[in-house]
């Protein structure tokens, strides 16, 4: 795919980013495709696609207006960015428990699954 759109197209080094971006996406659905077909299950999209999609964006939206404002305020890049990059993380981490995206045994058999657990019954 990139060679062809590389090659076809005026892309240039831009064909080389969609095919990084379309590689994983192809695989990941072929991948739940042969899943589905062997072993029959059903995936509750919502709470493997949508809710941690949509904590993403939120985490990048939030990280985003975080820099925009500190870099506004005429603060160091790296005191922006760092700032930026802890706020990412803990609405990453804040979303993701609060949400219902993970069973209490699943987020017991993480690594410090005991503390991740008392965390996020603190959070919902």
């Amino acid at each position: 795919m990139v060679v062809i759109l590389f090659n076809c197209t005026s892309l240039g080094i831009y064909a080389r980013l969609i095919g990084d971006l379309t590689f994983p996406l192809m695989i990941a659905v072929l991948n739940l495709i042969q899943l589905k077909k062997r072993f029959r299950f059903k995936l509750n999209y919502k709470s493997v696609f949508l809710l941690p999609f949509a904590s993403s964006a939120a985490m990048g939206l939030i990280s985003g207006v975080v820099y925009i404002i500190l870099n506004y305020l005429s603060l160091p890049l790296i005191l922006s960015f760092g700032v930026a990059v802890i706020c990412a993380l803990a609405s990453y981490g804040f979303l993701i428990l609060k949400l219902p995206i993970f069973t209490r045994d699943e987020l017991s058999e993480l690594p410090a699954g005991g503390k991740i657990l008392k965390l996020a019954d603190k959070l919902r």
